[in-house]
């Protein structure tokens, strides 16, 4: 028995110690991935980067965050940093535990890298406020642990990836402000997705008729675009959404009364359509709407009477319309 403590007490030794050589080799792993990518950016953006030293490990550097031993690197978050340049030189097969890749705010140019795929854990990239351009690589759909791709304001084109209905875990994607393209891929297995921006692109094609099977949507905002054909009656399964935004599309035909139905709605935008006919009388159960247009449509009647009880008005817009009858003090006929 003290024979078999022993060897057993020699081999807990060991595999402790090839452990610590391992997060050792995965600490150098990324220190040099981290220090040849900073060596590819600008003057400028190597200075704000001071800290990423050999001289350190990289887990005391500004903007990245490691793991509970310290040896591999969970998040990089240098949002803000002043940085120009590329991603190219980044070698994301580096940093097989990464959560968080968050490079917004910065000055960097040129395509996503297909290679970022390789961030098989990737749970959050944020590459908002860039000048990226060139399509969203087909690769994204590989990133099956992804909850939140923020993309907007770049000048990205092209078309969304058929690909992304493979991210299952998704919660939100705004790509909004691109120059992106083509009609809205099938989405419709993407039942954790609770935020859709795709605000002021070039999308076209009627709303998708599935969009009222994906209950966990709490914001859909695909204005300034040019979507077209009706709004689906189903949406009014949606009745977690409290911002639904269709503004400046060329959407046609009636109101559907099951937006009556979406009691939690405080922003609702339809303003800058081809609306027709009158709005419903269920949207006097929507008490909670704060700001809500239908600016330029072709729609006519009297609003329903329970909406002049409505105190929650802070942006009312009904103008360029056919409406009759006395309004709301609140509204605004701009």
């Amino acid at each position: 028995m003290a024979k078999e403590a022993i060897i057993y007490s020699y081999n807990k030794h060991i595999n402790g110690f090839a452990a610590m050589l391992q997060e050792e080799k995965a600490s150098e792993i990324a220190s040099s991935a981290l220090i040849e990518w900073k060596l590819s950016l600008d003057n400028q953006s190597q200075a704000s980067l001071s800290s990423w030293t050999t001289r350190a490990s990289p887990c005391t550097w500004e903007g990245i965050f490691c793991d509970e031993s310290n040896s591999s690197v969970t998040s990089i978050h240098v949002a803000n940093f002043g940085l120009k340049g590329t991603l190219h030189s980044l070698n994301f097969s580096c940093f097989p535990k990464l959560q968080i890749l968050n490079i917004s705010k910065n000055r960097f140019s040129g395509t996503i890298p297909h290679q970022i795929a390789n961030l098989s854990t990737l749970s959050e990239l944020v590459m908002t406020y860039n000048s990226f351009n060139g399509s969203i690589p087909k690769e994204i759909g590989e990133l099956r642990s992804l909850k939140r791709l923020l993309l907007y304001e770049n000048r990205l084109s092209g078309t969304i990836p058929p690909t992304v209905r493979m991210l299952v875990n998704i919660v939100e994607i705004d790509l909004a402000q691109n120059s992106i393209s083509g009609t809205i891929p099938s989405i419709r297995n993407l039942t954790n997705l609770q935020h859709l921006g795709l605000t002021d692109n070039s999308f076209y094609g009627p709303i998708p008729p599935y969009i009222g099977d994906l209950v966990s949507f709490n914001a859909i905002e695909i204005d300034l675009n040019a979507f077209s054909g009706s709004i689906p009656e189903n949406i009014g399964n949606l009745t977690k959404l409290n911002s639904l935004v269709f503004s400046g599309n060329m959407i046609s035909g009636s109101i559907p009364s099951s937006i009556g139905n979406l009691v939690n709605l405080t922003t609702l935008d339809l303003s800058r359509n081809n609306l027709s006919g009158f709005v419903p009388s269920t949207f006097g159960n929507l008490t909670k709407l704060n700001r809500f247009s239908l600016f330029s449509n072709n729609l006519w009647g009297r609003l329903p009477p329970a909406m002049n009880n409505f105190t929650n008005f802070e942006n009312l817009q009904l103008g360029n319309n056919s409406f009759i009858g006395p309004l709301p003090q609140q509204i605004s006929i701009r």
